[in-house]
């Protein structure tokens, strides 16, 4: 478990990223219990009240080559 109270923090599970901006507060984990399609799953926890540009999120960068589709 990661607790986040930086104002801008990412910390990487599996590939993922999470990012607590502008001063939200909350936790992000893997979460073995609580797998969807595979073995685990990220969770994600808010601490924070709800304010204007006060946000977390996860993201995922993918490498893309030119000339190619992708479907999303």
């Amino acid at each position: 478990c990661i607790s986040f109270e930086k104002s801008v923090y990412a910390e990487s599970f599996g590939g993922w990223s999470v990012s607590f901006n502008n001063g939200a507060k909350g936790e992000a984990y893997i979460d073995t219990e609580n797998a969807y399609s595979g073995v685990s799953s990220l969770k994600i926890i808010n601490e924070t009240p709800s304010a204007a540009n006060v946000y977390a999120g996860a993201y995922y960068n993918v490498n893309v080559e030119a000339g190619k589709k992708y479907k999303v």
